[in-house]
């Protein structure tokens, strides 16, 4: 009876083990694919990209010298000009200056005022002096909420004029990637950028998916609560610090209680958040972001950064060199 049962059992027993076999080598197969498959394929090979896997691979390695704790694997990524295109003008300013357009368009009294003036005659000397007015003047009065919608369907429907693609699409291939490397070796990501958090949110919501909520430091406009609604009516005036230079710094250990240990910029605005890098207990790697291709994108390089890279051994990125494409055409 008993050889009788286990008889009966046997097919049963062979289709479990065929399962197991299976599921086995599909695991190793994922894992094989993993390793085999290029986490930045949008990089060039060659000693900048090594350098980026290396340092980000050894911290996930707790037996290699440069392992660094979980829970102090922090990066933070500056926006406009490091993970999405910033000229001719940065997405969230050329947002208010649509806005500053169209109140003057339906209150005609406001176009011989500035800043409606500056933004109906693209006047770039005023609006390059006076981008916190623009900026305040443009979101003055509107909730979060309506803001955050403006913003989504700016980036959505407004497209970029010389890449002829919507805003929400002038996000940088290369940088998504390294993001989601990141990720894949435990690394917590921020956004620390002096756009407006909410701006950032509407771009996040529909294009960084691999970016949280959360995750975004940015400068933020003095708000009301009013209860009924709820909802909270943007001010005149940025809430202090600004997420600028030292701002921005001081703003990241307001957040996180501690510092990075993996940042990339690209202008001076970045010196303070790249610095605070330096002294992290733990081995650190900076980046600089260098718009140096004019045929691609455009060629603006921050000489001041470049030059404070070269003293502090900080690595440059080079779009030119070190990207085999920019928004992946």
């Amino acid at each position: 009876m008993r050889h009788f049962r286990l008889a009966a059992y046997m097919p049963l027993l062979a289709s479990l083990l065929v399962l197991l076999t299976c599921a086995d080598t599909a695991f190793a197969f994922r894992n094989l694919s993993r390793q085999s498959l290029d986490p930045l394929p949008s990089w060039n090979n060659n000693a900048t990209k090594e350098q980026i896997l290396a340092f980000i691979k050894n911290a996930d390695n707790p037996t290699n010298p440069g392992f660094i704790p979980q829970q102090d694997r922090i990066a933070t990524l500056d926006l406009d000009g490091t993970l999405m295109v910033e000229k001719p003008q940065f997405a969230q300013l050329a947002l208010a200056l649509e806005k500053l357009r169209k109140q003057a368009k339906a209150k005609p009294g406001l176009r011989d005022k500035e800043p409606w003036k500056a933004a109906v005659n693209n006047d770039e000397t005023y609006i390059r002096e006076n981008t916190t007015e623009i900026l305040l003047k443009a979101v003055e009065g509107m909730s979060l909420d309506e803001y955050r919608k403006a913003s989504a369907d700016f980036l959505k429907n407004e497209h970029h004029p010389r890449f002829g693609v919507p805003y929400q699409d002038t996000v940088y291939k290369p940088m998504m990637e390294l993001i989601d490397t990141l990720r894949e070796h435990g690394f917590m990501v921020y956004l620390v950028s002096s756009t407006q958090s909410e701006f950032i949110r509407a771009l996040q919501s529909q294009k960084l998916r691999n970016i949280y909520p959360h995750e975004i430091i940015g400068s933020r406009v003095a708000v009301e609560f009013e209860a009924e609604g709820p909802q909270f009516i943007q001010g005149s005036f940025f809430r202090e610090p600004d997420n600028w230079l030292t701002g921005k710094a001081e703003n990241i250990r307001e957040h996180l209680g501690k510092g990075p240990v993996f940042v990339v910029g690209n202008s001076m605005a970045d010196y303070e958040m790249l610095s605070y890098a330096v002294h992290s207990p733990f081995k650190s790697l900076c980046l600089i972001i260098n718009h140096d291709d004019e045929a691609r994108e455009y060629a603006y390089a921050d000489q001041d950064i470049l030059a404070m890279a070269k003293k502090r051994g900080w690595t440059v990125v080079s779009i030119k060199n070190d990207w085999s494409t920019i928004l992946g055409e």
